[in-house]
């Protein structure tokens, strides 16, 4: 969805664009998701200050049919944050990562749609100050995070420094510091970029084609180096981007 909107853009399967649902609110940075419900659309958008529920719940017309107030999930004007949702379980996961003016104490929250109710079901007690930048995704039988520490480069530019991971066992509630790797690209770091149930990765085709190059020169069982050797020759940096995809086991 763009940064701000007043209405879905709607296609058919074939591409074609049909007519837009309006929206109950202006939103920014927002998910959504249809319900079981044919007629039920659940969003959830970055609650500026006097802005727009947090999470609401309207019908394909625009017409509001039940909303979360902001409360202390409120944030300030200032499109650095995001509004999360990974949807990779049956639940709505709701997380407002905030790193402006500077990151805060967060949760991931499942949106109880019967009860309207925002139900919270991780977050991690940093013993930092300040806190360090951090997001939080959800998979099926583990939550993952993200941490890394802001450095200002200039007057205008903040980047996350020293960046890790971490992995817990829903079950066992077992956890420890993780590095998540492709094995078919010779064991290439890989930022968890997890959504609908997939691994999603999106490749400017330049940058592709030399992290193929890269990979190649490892020693690479012959399949996989013939098979990598054939998609770099394939590539040419006019291309449109790369999305490499990777549908969840569970």
């Amino acid at each position: 969805m763009p940064w701000m909107a007043d209405k879905l853009l709607c296609y058919d399967l074939k591409g074609n664009p049909v007519e837009g649902i309006p929206l109950s609110f202006r939103t920014t940075k927002a998910r959504m998701q249809v319900v079981p419900d044919p007629n039920k659309i659940i969003i959830a958008s970055l609650p500026f200050p006097d802005f727009c529920p947090v999470v609401w719940v309207q019908d394909k017309q625009g017409n509001l049919l039940q909303a979360i107030e902001p409360g202390h999930l409120q944030v300030p004007w200032d499109f650095s944050n995001e509004m999360l949702a990974g949807r990779n379980t049956p639940d709505f996961d709701v997380n407002v990562l905030t790193i402006m003016p500077q990151a805060r104490v967060d949760t991931l929250y499942h949106f109880d749609i019967n009860n309207n109710r925002l139900v919270p079901k991780f977050t991690f007690n940093f013993m930092d100050d300040p806190i360090p930048w951090h997001g939080y995704l959800e998979l099926p039988d583990y939550f993952c995070g993200d941490v890394s520490y802001p450095e200002k480069i200039d007057e205008l530019t903040t980047v996350g420094q020293n960046a890790g991971h971490y992995i817990i066992n829903k079950h066992t509630l077992r956890g420890g510091y993780a590095s998540f790797i492709n094995d078919y690209w010779g064991g290439t770091g890989i930022w968890p970029a997890f959504a609908n149930g997939y691994f999603v990765q999106n490749f400017d085709p330049g940058n592709l084609k030399d992290l193929l190059e890269e990979v190649l020169q490892k020693t690479l069982p012959a399949n996989t180096e013939k098979e990598l050797t054939a998609l770099k020759n394939s590539i040419s940096v006019n291309d449109n981007n790369y999305i490499v995809y990777a549908k969840l086991k569970k």
